[in-house]
């Protein structure tokens, strides 16, 4: 049996494959990766829970500059 998180990235590959076939390829997702963590309001994001990019962004910056190393 496979492990919980390989699932997870599985399924989640397959919305991004689904959604990738939707759109054109300069708006396509090229590279995604799963953070492990509740986002929070006044953190992560607002009051009306839109994503702070920025703030995400500073903090989630050694995944995001994993994502463009490979």
């Amino acid at each position: 049996m496979s492990e919980p998180d390989a699932d997870l990235r599985r399924a989640i590959q397959a919305v991004v494959d689904d959604v990738n076939r939707e759109v054109s390829q300069a708006e396509s997702i090229r590279r995604s990766d799963v953070v492990a963590a509740e986002f929070r309001v006044n953190e992560e994001l607002t009051p009306t829970e839109k994503v702070r990019r920025d703030h995400v962004l500073v903090k989630y910056s050694d995944v995001v500059e994993s994502m463009y190393r490979t």
